[in-house]
């Protein structure tokens, strides 16, 4: 848990330390039921708002674009997205 962009700076321990520095005692398997708690909150929102990920709008121009390992393949991704769903249950 924590900020996409920071995963290796903000440990679960940093965390739990940070917040514990202003009264908040939480343990490891708290932050993980709060992380899993916004993570379902943020795409119900999305979903509200009109996402679905079983009809993706991704621009043609993304897989135009090369990436270090050369351009995206729409079908690799298509299969990406398909594995993401059945993890997640959404299937």
């Amino acid at each position: 848990m924590g900020c996409l962009f920071a995963r290796g700076v903000y440990t679960e321990d940093n965390i739990i330390s940070a917040l514990s520095s202003v009264g908040i005692e939480k343990t490891r398997e708290e932050l993980s039921e709060i992380g899993k708690n916004l993570f379902k909150a943020k795409y119900e929102f999305k979903r509200l708002e009109g996402f679905d990920l079983t009809k993706p709008r991704i621009s043609k121009r993304f897989f135009e674009t090369f990436s270090t390992l050369g351009k995206v393949d729409p079908k690799t991704m298509e299969d990406m997205i398909r594995a993401y769903r059945e993890k997640m249950g959404w299937a």
